[in-house]
């Protein structure tokens, strides 16, 4: 599911801010290979799929869901919504909106439905939610690209729903990810190490949410850091690093060989403690790297699969759970002694469709995008 993903984003966080249009569709390049991935199994949030006949069902559903809700508390949440309908609205792509009652009607009733469900008073409400399918289903469904709403109006009508209910304390941006932290592949730690959401300012929407907060343990961001350090000072050097294609997050690197396999192209493999000049080494990258040397020759570098790379000296290892050498994230991915540690990846029903709207939404975001890197690195070493 690797994504040949440009540089520029489309939005930038200020706009967004300002209620432009941020709740994208996913590219069309991307929805041409699997169409599916980012369709909802269960329920339509927000307008996107609103309508479609396999939805419907649980649109008696939602309905219900949320009238105990409205029967108490309906002035409330109408003027929660109302207060930040014209907001909301600016948030969509123009085709697809809905004349006023219609969008506040939609806004109101998805957005008490997804509060109550991530507060875990589904089954209180209705039986069919203590089936775990169903719970799951709809998890899943609440991080597809196409299928929010803006994170702000969640959290207003949190606000209002927990006085209801008595919730008690907390906020609402830790709440849904602590439960939604639990869909997400590989290690477990990471969630014991970050409970509450520090920054939820610059949060667009569920997807999002996820998104930002599972991130890279620190010692892998500090690794990032120095990468780019040492690109920076590579870039004002002989070679022009071109971006379009860019390598961000997960690398390893080798030793620049002159007396390397040059029939495979293959170079010797070494660690990083024996160079001396940490600016000879040569990094094995996600995407590809267009490199021009000054003597406008032209330089391709990308990464080789497993097959070769064990043929050249490069081991393999799987870290897990049960070993001595526990790690924080899935993006955790070391190379130590000629010998890259991996965690280890539980491909699931729903695992390709996570991946394929993360990498959705960092085509649209700007920063860090670790999990299309992560999805490049692993394409690379099975192919």
């Amino acid at each position: 599911v690797a994504a040949n993903h440009k540089t520029d984003s489309p939005r930038t966080t200020n706009e967004a801010s300002e209620g432009s249009s941020y709740l994208s569709k996913v590219p069309h390049q991307l929805r041409q290979v699997n169409k599916n991935a980012y369709e909802p199994q269960l329920i339509s949030i927000g307008p996107y799929h609103r309508g479609k006949p396999h939805l419907e069902e649980m649109e008696i559903y939602k309905r219900r869901f949320v009238s105990s809700i409205l029967a108490t508390k309906g002035k409330e949440v109408d003027e929660c919504v109302r207060y930040n309908i014209e907001r909301a609205r600016k948030c969509y792509s123009p085709e697809y909106k809905l004349v006023h009652e219609a969008f506040f009607d939609m806004v109101r009733v998805d957005g008490c439905f997804i509060v109550i469900l991530l507060c875990g008073k589904a089954t209180v409400v209705d039986p069919i939610f203590k089936l775990r399918w169903v719970q799951n289903a709809l998890y899943y469904d609440l991080l597809l690209l196409e299928n929010q709403l803006p994170f702000y109006i969640l959290e207003d009508l949190y606000n209002v729903i927990k006085e209801v209910s008595g919730e008690g304390s907390g906020d609402f941006a830790s709440i849904a990810f602590w439960v939604l932290s639990h869909l997400m592949p590989g290690p477990k730690k990471w969630i014991k190490n970050y409970p509450i959401v520090k920054d939820n300012t610059k949060i667009k929407h569920l997807l999002s949410l996820v998104h930002d907060n599972w991130c890279p343990s620190s010692q892998g961001i500090r690794s990032h850091q120095v990468y780019k350090t040492e690109k920076g000072k590579e870039m004002m050097g002989e070679l022009e690093l071109e971006t379009e294609d860019k390598w961000k997050f997960i690398c390893c690197a080798v030793e620049k060989n002159v007396e390397g396999d040059e029939e495979k192209g293959l170079t010797k493999i070494s660690t990083a403690a024996q160079s001396q000049n940490y600016l000879n080494w040569r990094f094995i990258c996600c995407a590809r790297e267009k490199r021009k040397k000054s003597k406008g020759v032209v330089e391709w570098q990308s990464l080789r699969c497993a097959t070769e790379l064990q043929e050249a000296g490069v081991g393999f290892t799987n870290c897990t759970q049960g070993s001595n050498n526990i790690v924080e994230s899935l993006f955790d991915i070391s190379f130590t002694n000629a010998t890259m540690t991996i965690p280890t990846l539980v491909v699931q029903d729903h695992t390709e469709r996570l991946f394929r709207n993360l990498i959705a939404y960092e085509m649209y975001e700007e920063g860090m995008s670790y999990v299309t890197d992560y999805v490049t690195l692993m394409d690379n070493l099975i192919d």
